[in-house]
């Protein structure tokens, strides 16, 4: 009896104790920032003190009603909201890495945008005990228009808190270059508030749109590489793809080479130019986890650099007749660096089935996909090395594509080749034989060995009448 007790004591400790520590992280409290407190309410990296504060289990966030940066505090309590947000996110949700310092302090001191930092002097070299140091600065109003409310979610204090993850977990020295630095933390972002229309969290209009390019190697991305990590989180192990990507890249590394070699940790036979034909293919699909981040991007078409008609005779596509990517109207079509996709659009005229095959001098360095989009589905047909795709009455979809990314290879130069069904004829495989085929040759090879028998015995019979 008496251990039941002590059993139902512990579990009425436990469940207490449980209820204080929902209370500590979620409780936000407004008040004058003491001095001498820690952190301080001072940010001497932009030499300014703030005379309130917002405290939460992990942040502090410092700020003023007055003067040239005076926010209201619910605003300031929203920045702390945001900022647990993520943290509850990335690092208790997800198991990313936990901020070395804690609380760290968030300066709304910033007229645009927001950064995290060391604070960096003479008396504090970069050290892992100068992550202590780690802080945060801020925009100082709401980004939401007056009337939209004050948002509870922002992507950019999620990309600035997943900034204190990276250089806690590299001791303050990251190996990588901006690719992955702001490309990841842009991932953070979204992973964190999802698509808002108020941002451009993927940074989708590097890639879409009037001003884009899809050519353009990863390794001179940065914040834009979100686009692309959100698909590969989508598609290929999530968060974690993610994370080792992040624990095995260098400075020596391609971003290409280090996506591969962890796809395949996880168990993903996979070429880099395959993963981006998918992805490729996903912008012209709407192959994303969320229904708005894959709307804003069916948005937003990608460049084509060549349209053609399907007027059901032959015909090559082999110059760009659009300007894109750097390209002008009249240039050799081709993928102008390995990590670049291009676009051919078909316009279909006629009904007659459409044959769609790719050329280039080394094929096998290739990927080409043709995508048909009707209303709002779409179909996908890999083109393989040894038979074109065949589109059957193509002028019933609204539009046609061939979606092309190409390896490392010298040559970047392709075209497409549109053609009828039969016109192709010679390339494909040659047919399966049919089941009364392959029973009469069985049927014939049986007798066969039967005669041969028959007769071996005979002759051994009359050997034996002989003797």
């Amino acid at each position: 009896m008496k251990k039941d007790f002590e059993t139902r004591a512990e579990r009425q400790r436990w469940a207490f104790s449980s209820i204080l520590l929902v209370l500590s992280v979620n409780l936000q409290v407004s008040q004058a920032a003491p001095s001498g407190s820690q952190p301080d309410n001072c940010d001497y990296w932009l030499d300014q003190c703030f005379q309130y504060s917002v405290s939460t289990a992990h942040f502090a966030v410092f700020y003023d009603t007055t003067g040239s940066f005076s926010v209201t505090p619910e605003w300031a309590r929203n920045v702390s909201t945001m900022a647990e947000a993520a943290y509850t996110k990335l690092v208790l949700d997800e198991r990313f890495t936990p901020p070395a310092r804690n609380p760290i302090p968030i300066y709304l001191d910033l007229a645009k945008g927001g950064f995290t930092n060391f604070l960096l002097c003479d008396l504090c070299p970069l050290t892992p005990t100068s992550l202590q140091r780690l802080q945060i600065e801020y925009r100082y109003r709401s980004p939401c228009p007056n009337d939209c409310g004050i948002p509870t979610s922002n992507w950019e204090v999620a990309h600035e808190v997943f900034h204190t993850i990276q250089y806690t977990q590299f001791n303050g020295s990251l190996p990588f270059g901006r690719w992955l630095a702001e490309g990841s933390a842009n991932w953070a972002g979204y992973a964190v508030a999802g698509n808002e229309s108020r941002w451009d969290p993927w940074v989708v209009s590097a890639w879409l749109g009037p001003n884009g390019t899809t050519e353009k190697a990863f390794d001179e991305r940065t914040y834009d590489n979100a686009f692309f990590l959100v698909f590969l989180s989508d598609h290929y192990g999530g968060p974690e793809i993610i994370k080792r990507i992040m624990a095995n890249a260098n400075r020596e590394t391609t971003a290409d080479e280090v996506v591969v070699s962890q796809l395949r940790t996880l168990g993903y036979n996979k070429t880099f130019t395959g993963v981006l034909n998918e992805f490729a293919t996903a912008i012209l699909t709407g192959n994303f986890t969320d229904r708005d981040g894959a709307t804003a991007v069916l948005r937003g078409p990608p460049p084509v650099g060549a349209a053609a008609k399907w007027t059901g005779t032959n015909e090559t596509v082999a110059t760009f007749t659009r300007g894109v990517n750097g390209f002008a109207a009249g240039d050799p079509l081709q993928v102008r660096v390995p990590d670049g996709i291009e676009y051919v659009k078909v316009e279909p005229t006629s009904n007659a089935t459409l044959s769609v095959n790719l050329r280039a001098q080394n094929r096998s360095c290739f990927e080409a996909t043709v995508v048909t989009r009707l209303s709002n589905s779409s179909k996908t047909y890999e083109v393989t090395l040894s038979r074109p795709v065949m589109v059957v009455s193509p002028d019933r979809y609204d539009q046609v594509f061939v979606a092309v990314t190409r390896g490392r290879c010298s040559s970047g130069d392709f075209s497409i080749d549109l053609g009828s069904a039969s016109s192709h004829g010679s390339s494909l495989p040659p047919p399966t034989p049919e089941p009364i085929v392959i029973a009469s040759v069985l049927a014939l090879l049986l007798i066969f060995v039967a005669t041969a028998i028959w007769l071996q015995r005979r002759r051994k019979l009359w050997s034996n009448v002989r003797s």
